[in-house]
């Protein structure tokens, strides 16, 4: 009798061999959450993007970082192999290999770019965490519209906990500034501040980064995914930053968080046993 392949729902080991031709790295991961910690320049970012390019197969992430070297992820007895040895870079993976991936955005800069403009109707939208969260309610739409046909289907109104659940976080993360969410019957997602409505593109850049992290992981849908964030941390309030991975968790609590950060507020309720120092998965190349 034949045994079904068991489902991969994480990564279990990452490979990176040749990073800038001084390094092989070698790093074990758990399950739920990964912590990279190490000194700028020692490549944790250089990493995350690595992976994220591998996984996703978005390959601009791996050649944007100039690297000639071989990346393999593990899980499962199952790999995914790549090589980059000139230009062009090839990858082989066993079929089972379908894990999904997720990254964060975190730097709040000026994103104009003309051919994007020109497909834009949204005035509003003008910088980097503008355009996510742009596409993010394009996809919460989605997402809202899939989970009432399923509420509908099965009679089943637990399904729509999930999002209430977020919505309760995005309030208490915002209840000093009394700002409270809306979402109309269209699933449009704006914010009431006593009797303004503002935008979320009149959000600062906290509570955008906050709002796109939360709106990743709820229209994760509760499946396996690997989420990567380099330094979430950055324009975060101090709570928010030691909530943010119990927040992640109680959305999709089948997330696989990977993160590069300074902040010791990441991981300092219950996280510490997650943190991997970069000098202890590098090993520096033998050249003979």
């Amino acid at each position: 009798m034949a045994t079904e392949n068991p489902k991969i729902t994480h990564i279990e080991r990452v490979e990176i061999k040749g990073l800038w031709g001084k390094y092989d790295i070698d790093w074990t991961l758990n399950r739920d959450v990964n912590i990279l910690v190490g000194i700028n320049g020692s490549g944790k970012s250089t990493v995350l993007d690595l992976l994220y390019g591998h996984i996703t197969g978005y390959l601009d992430w791996i050649y944007r970082r100039e690297f000639y070297g071989d990346i393999i992820v593990f899980s499962k007895n199952k790999k995914i192999w790549g090589s980059n040895s000139g230009k062009k870079y090839s990858s082989v993976h066993d079929s089972e290999f379908d894990l999904k991936a997720d990254w964060v955005s975190t730097f709040d800069i000026d994103f104009q770019p003309l051919e994007v403009i020109q497909k834009l109707s949204n005035e509003n939208v003008k910088t980097t965490l503008d355009w996510e969260i742009h596409n993010l309610i394009t996809e919460y739409k989605g997402f809202k519209s899939q989970i009432l046909n399923r509420v509908i289907e099965t009679n089943d109104k637990s399904i729509l906990d999930t999002d209430k659940k977020c919505q309760e976080i995005v309030n208490q993360a915002f209840s000093k500034t009394e700002k409270k969410i809306l979402i109309n019957g269209k699933s449009d997602i704006n914010f009431q501040v006593g009797d303004k409505t503002l935008s979320p593109y009149e959000l600062s850049s906290g509570e955008k980064q906050l709002l796109i992290i939360l709106l990743k992981v709820l229209i994760q849908d509760n499946q396996p995914y690997i989420l990567l964030m380099d330094e979430p941390e950055i324009s975060l309030h101090l709570d928010w930053q030691e909530q943010l991975i119990d927040n992640i968790h109680q959305l999709n609590e089948n997330c696989q968080i990977i993160l590069a950060t300074h902040s010791p507020a990441i991981f300092q309720k219950g996280h510490w046993d997650k943190i991997t120092y970069m000098e202890d998965i590098c090993k520096e190349l033998i050249i003979s």
